[in-house]
């Protein structure tokens, strides 16, 4: 027979993002004629909402980055140690995941350069676990005010929420590779233009709560994220408007892309 169920706010984002469609398995309340959510596919990762799907950028540091920020290589090192001697990590009691702001002008190469880390991610992962590039899984996330602010408040503290915690669910996902053995890869998480999530505060009362909601929950996922092998690249073309308060939540570390001087 048919029958109608009342949604709940988890479906309908379901429903709004297409995570849920046609064919999907809901989990519902019969008695209450209540829908709760959609069950996640058999591959475990269709729900995530910001996962990137798409190819390993053909960005090489060596071969298009010009003058290499010291973090790419910094970070490269840091994720293959991390793969091959974990152990190295802990005894110094270091914290797994890293997070840097890269501010600057439009056009400096910002995001050039998180292209480039990606493309060395994967090249690592693929060394380590004997499996080609193209045949690795998403490990990608990316974060765009777009798909973060709504007319709704409490939609824009929603969807924040669930990116940290698509961060968390990813990151705790292994990897078996062909000769049996479990490997934990790392995540990239890219947020570009961060200053419209995480603007000075004192301006506007619904950014000012939003930004409370980004920070508070940057605070309860630290301990988590510390543990596992996160990268956090931000991005901002105007550092200024960055609220202080961030900076120190997104490990303290930036460098600054400035346009190249070509006085002759």
């Amino acid at each position: 027979g048919k029958y109608l169920y009342r949604t709940s706010a988890r479906l309908e984002d379901q429903l709004a993002d297409g995570s849920a469609g046609p064919g999907s398995s809901v989990l519902v309340c019969p008695q209450r004629r209540f829908a709760f959510s959609a069950v996640p596919r058999a591959d475990g990762l269709s729900h995530l909402r910001y996962l990137v799907r798409e190819p390993v950028p053909d960005v090489v540091i060596e071969r298009d980055v010009g003058n290499p920020p010291p973090f790419l290589q910094g970070y490269a090192r840091h994720c293959e140690r991390e793969m091959l001697h974990p152990e190295l990590g802990r005894r110094y009691r270091q914290r797994r995941s890293r997070m840097h702001l890269l501010k600057g002008v439009p056009g400096t190469g910002k995001s050039f350069s998180i292209l480039a880390f990606w493309n060395r991610m994967y090249a690592i992962m693929s060394s380590v676990t004997g499996v080609p590039v193209e045949e690795l899984p998403y490990r990608v996330l990316r974060l765009e005010p777009g798909g973060v602010l709504d007319r709704w408040v409490g939609s824009s503290e929603r969807n924040i929420a669930r990116f940290l915690d698509e961060i968390a669910e990813l990151a705790a996902t292994p990897f078996v590779g062909p000769d049996g053995k479990e490997h934990e890869l790392p995540v990239l998480v890219i947020a570009e233009e961060i200053d419209a999530l995480a603007r000075e505060r004192g301006g506007d009362a619904i950014h000012d709560r939003i930004q409370s909601t980004l920070l508070t929950r940057l605070d309860s996922n630290l301990a988590t994220y510390a543990d596992r092998l996160v990268m956090f690249l931000f991005t901002t073309n105007t550092p200024q408007l960055v609220d202080p308060a961030f900076l120190p939540r997104a490990g303290g570390g930036s460098t600054t892309f400035d346009r190249m001087d070509r006085a002759t």
